[in-house]
C-alpha cells in the first residue's frame, strides 16, 4: 500500500470495526453461523489473527504493487469464507475492505474488486440471511456511509501527498538555484579577472589607436570635402532638372488649358491654325508644319495643309511621297526624329536633312489613327544647332493625341456635311437625318415596347426677330440656342434642327412626363437668358414648346404606321397650342 498514513489507519480501524460487528451479531443471534456453536471462539480467534497478520503484511508491502495486490485478493477470498461461515454479519468486513484497499492502489482495479464482490457475496448474503431484510439494508447504508468517509479520507490524503511533492520539488529547485547562482557568482570573478587583464592590455594599446584614429579622420575630412564638392555638382544638376521638369509641367499644364480650343471649331482649317498657334507658344520655332495624310488612288501623299513660317509661301502646295525625305521617312515608320545639326543618318544609313537649308534643328513626330494607319506628320524646325531636346520631343508626343482627336471630329464633321445630314449653322444634324432616326427609333420601340417620346421647339416670334437684328447676329444667336439644348439631353437622345427657328428633340425611352419636365426647363432656361456677345447686339428670347409620346402600354395598342403618324401630329398639334396661348408654353396634345 502506497504510503499513506491516514488511510492506512483507516483501512486498520476498519478491519477491527467489522470484526468486533461481526462477533456482536455471532454473540447476539445465535444460529446465525453454518459451524457448530462450540467452535464459535475458535472462528472470532481465527478471523482476528488473520486480520493481524494481514495489517502486519500491509505495512512491510507498502509500495510493492504485486504484494499489495495478493493482500486484496486474499481479503476477496477471506470476505467471501467469512460470509458463508459466519453469516450476514461479516457482509461488511468482506464487502468494504477488499474494495478500499482496491481503491487505494487504481480507481479501475476498485470498480473490478466491487463487481467481483458484489457477484459472489450477495448472494450468499441472502442465502444466509436469517435476520430479515432490515438488518441488510442497514449493513448496505454502512457500506454507503464507510465508503463516503473513505473517499473524504482518501481525497485528503492525496492532497497532503500533492502538497508533499510539490514541497519537494520546490525545495529541489531552489537548491539547484542556488548552484546556479554560485557558479555563476564563480564566472562572473574570473571574467572580472579576465577584464582587468584586458584593460591593462588595452591600456597600452590606446595611445597607439588614438595616433590611427586621428591620421584616419583627417583622411576623412578630406573625402569629406570631395564629397561636398561632388554634392554640390549634384546639386546643381538637380537645380537644372527640376527646372527644365518644371518648364515641361508647364508646358503640359499649358497644353491641357488649350487643348479644348481645338475642339471649339469643326471647321479642319480653323482646327489645324488652332494647333499651329498653340504649338508655336508651348514650343516656340521658326517653321510649324502640318502634314495630312491623302491618297491617290493606290498612292498615299502628304500635303503641307497649314505652316507658320517666314517661308510659308515656298510650303504652299508642298507635297511629299511616303519614304521621301525626313516627312516622308517618319510617316512611314511612324517614329519621331531629333536633328540636332542640319541631318541625321538613319541605322540603315539614309541621310535626313531639314525642310529649309537655313534650319539646323528640327523635330518630327507622326500622327498615326485608332488603327493604326498615318494619319500626318508635325514638323517644327529652328536656324539655331542643337535647339531641341528629347525632353521637347516627349512634350509633342504627349500634345498629339488631342491634335489627333481634333483632326479626326472636324474629318467626321466634313464628311457628314458631305453626306448632307449635318446643318452647317448650328452643327446639329438637319431634318433628313431627323426623319431616317425617328422611322429607326418608332420601330425599336414598337419592337421592344418602349416608351418614346417627341419635343418640337420653336423660337417665338422668328418672322420679327430675322427684321430686327442682323442675319449673323440671329444665326449665332441660333448656335448658342443649339448648344444649350447640348447640355440638357443625354447621349443617346436625338437633337436635330429644322430650320425657321424650329428644333426637334427625339427622347429614347422617355415617358411624356419626363417629357414635359424636361421641355419646361429647357423653355425657363430661354426666358432668362440673354444671347449674344457682352458689347454688341444683345438676344432675349422665348419659345414656344409641343410635346408628344407614347408609353409602353400605348405601344401594345397601335402598329409601327399609326404610332409614327400618332407621335408626329400630336407633337405638331401641342406645338400650334402653345403658340396659340401667346407663346412660351408648353403643351402636350390630349
Amino acid at each position: 500500500m502506497r504510503t499513506l498514513p491516514r488511510l492506512y489507519a483507516f483501512l486498520l480501524g476498519l478491519r477491527w470495526a467489522t470484526l468486533a460487528f461481526g462477533t456482536f451479531l455471532l454473540s447476539a443471534k445465535p444460529g446465525i453461523e453454518n459451524f457448530p456453536s462450540r467452535h464459535l471462539f475458535v472462528f472470532i480467534a481465527s478471523f482476528a489473527a488473520y486480520q493481524l497478520a494481514i495489517s502486519v503484511l500491509q505495512w512491510k508491502t507498502r509500495d510493492k504493487m504485486v504484494l499489495e495486490w495478493a493482500v486484496v485478493w486474499s481479503d476477496v477470498l477471506c470476505g467471501i469464507l467469512l460470509v458463508y461461515l459466519g453469516g450476514a454479519g461479516f457482509f461488511l468486513a468482506a464487502v468494504l475492505i477488499p474494495i478500499f484497499e482496491a481503491f487505494v492502489l487504481s480507481d479501475p482495479g476498485g470498480i473490478f474488486v466491487m463487481i467481483v464482490d458484489l457477484i459472489f457475496l450477495f448472494p450468499f448474503a441472502i442465502q444466509t440471511q436469517q435476520l430479515g431484510a432490515r438488518l441488510l439494508g442497514g449493513e448496505v447504508l454502512l457500506c454507503g456511509l464507510f465508503f463516503w468517509l473513505f473517499l473524504l479520507v482518501k481525497n485528503q490524503e492525496l492532497e497532503v501527498e500533492r502538497w508533499q511533492k510539490k514541497g519537494i520539488e520546490e525545495k529541489k529547485f531552489l537548491e539547484e538555484e542556488g548552484e546556479s547562482s554560485q557558479k555563476e557568482i564563480e564566472r562572473l570573478y574570473h571574467e572580472l579577472l579576465g577584464t582587468k587583464d584586458q584593460f591593462e592590455s588595452l591600456k597600452g594599446n590606446w595611445q597607439n589607436s588614438v595616433d590611427a584614429k586621428n591620421e584616419e579622420a583627417n583622411l576623412r575630412i578630406k573625402d569629406a570635402r570631395h564629397n561636398e564638392e561632388e554634392a554640390d555638382r549634384k546639386y546643381n544638376d538637380l537645380l537644372a532638372e527640376l527646372e527644365e521638369s518644371r518648364k515641361e509641367r508647364q508646358s503640359l499644364n499649358f497644353l491641357v488649358e488649350t487643348s479644348g480650343h481645338m475642339h471649339e471649331s469643326l471647321q479642319m482649317e480653323e482646327t489645324l491654325v488652332t494647333v499651329v498657334e498653340t504649338l508655336g507658344k508651348v514650343l516656340p520655332s521658326q517653321t510649324t508644319l502640318i502634314f495630312l495624310v491623302e491618297e491617290e488612288g493606290k498612292n498615299k501623299k502628304l500635303y503641307a495643309e497649314v505652316a507658320a513660317s517666314p517661308y510659308s509661301d515656298y510650303f504652299r502646295n508642298y507635297n511629299v511621297e511616303f519614304g521621301e525625305g525626313v516627312v516622308g521617312w517618319v510617316a512611314q515608320t511612324n517614329e519621331p526624329v531629333i536633328i540636332e545639326n542640319g541631318s541625321l543618318r538613319t541605322a540603315d544609313g539614309l541621310e535626313l536633312t531639314t525642310l529649309l537649308t537655313n534650319e539646323k534643328s528640327a523635330i518630327v513626330a507622326p500622327m498615326v489613327k485608332k488603327d493604326g494607319s498615318p494619319l500626318g506628320v508635325i514638323y517644327l524646325g529652328e536656324p539655331e544647332p542643337h535647339a531641341f531636346s528629347w525632353q521637347d520631343v516627349n512634350v509633342l508626343l504627349r500634345f498629339i493625341p488631342h491634335i489627333q482627336t481634333a483632326i479626326a471630329k472636324a474629318r467626321k464633321y466634313h464628311e457628314a456635311i458631305a453626306q448632307g445630314i449635318i446643318d452647317s449653322l448650328t452643327s446639329l444634324h438637319n431634318r433628313t437625318y431627323f426623319e431616317e432616326r425617328l422611322t429607326e427609333e418608332v420601330k425599336r420601340a414598337y419592337r421592344y415596347k418602349a416608351p418614346l417620346s417627341l419635343i418640337y421647339l420653336q423660337i417665338d416670334h422668328y418672322d420679327h426677330l430675322m427684321t430686327q437684328f442682323d442675319e449673323s447676329v440671329l444665326a449665332e444667336t441660333e448656335k448658342e440656342v443649339a448648344e444649350m439644348l447640348r447640355g440638357y439631353l443625354r447621349g443617346v437622345d436625338v437633337l436635330a434642327y429644322m430650320g425657321e427657328g424650329r428644333f426637334a428633340i427625339l427622347l429614347v425611352q422617355a415617358e411624356r412626363t419626363q417629357a414635359v419636365l424636361i421641355s419646361e426647363r429647357i423653355r425657363l432656361a430661354l426666358e432668362m437668358r440673354v444671347f449674344g456677345e457682352t458689347g454688341k447686339q444683345r438676344v432675349k428670347l422665348t419659345a414656344s414648346i409641343g410635346v408628344s409620346g407614347y408609353s409602353k402600354v400605348d405601344v401594345m395598342k397601335m402598329d409601327y404606321t399609326t404610332a409614327r403618324a400618332s407621335l408626329l401630329s400630336k407633337c405638331e398639334t401641342g406645338l400650334q397650342e402653345a403658340i396659340s396661348k401667346g407663346g412660351n408654353k408648353t403643351c402636350m396634345a390630349a
